[in-house]
């Protein structure tokens, strides 16, 4: 398989974790996005290319960006944020990011997530002892 036909795959693969994720069916979505279900089928196969403006409608749909789809290793990092948000804000207040602490801590987690998609570089998690280092784009 060629690195573009992986894209569509990691693509697909990720609209299905989504969708699946609010409970839905794929003719659900394919409504909600307004395309026929067969369509919305080939996209979660990676058969089918998606269009740019439809990906970003799903994303907006789903509240999350549309790197979200494309990017590697961007799934475990989310998985690791909604299961350890508590951990990312405290590294924030102790890197004495302190005003963006207060912004976000009370937050629900897709508002955090957009926050700190716009905030963070990069995530470096340590899986063995379960710590973090925040690379920030200030």
């Amino acid at each position: 398989m060629n690195e573009q036909s992986n894209i569509y795959v990691r693509v697909g693969s990720r609209l299905a974790e989504c969708r699946k994720s609010k409970g839905l069916s794929q003719n659900q979505l394919a409504d909600i996005i307004e395309i026929q279900q067969r369509t919305y089928a080939h996209y979660e196969l990676g058969t089918r290319k998606i269009q740019l403006d439809l990906l970003q409608k799903i994303a907006n749909y789903f509240k999350i960006p549309v790197s979200y789809f494309i990017e590697d290793g961007l799934y475990s990092k989310v998985d690791f944020l909604r299961d350890h948000m508590h951990l990312v804000l405290q590294q924030i207040k102790n890197d004495g990011i302190e005003e963006m602490y207060e912004f976000i801590k009370d937050k629900d987690f897709d508002v955090q997530f957009k926050v700190l998609s716009g905030f963070l570089l990069d995530i470096e998690i340590n899986e063995e002892n379960r710590t973090i280092r925040l690379k920030y784009y200030i």
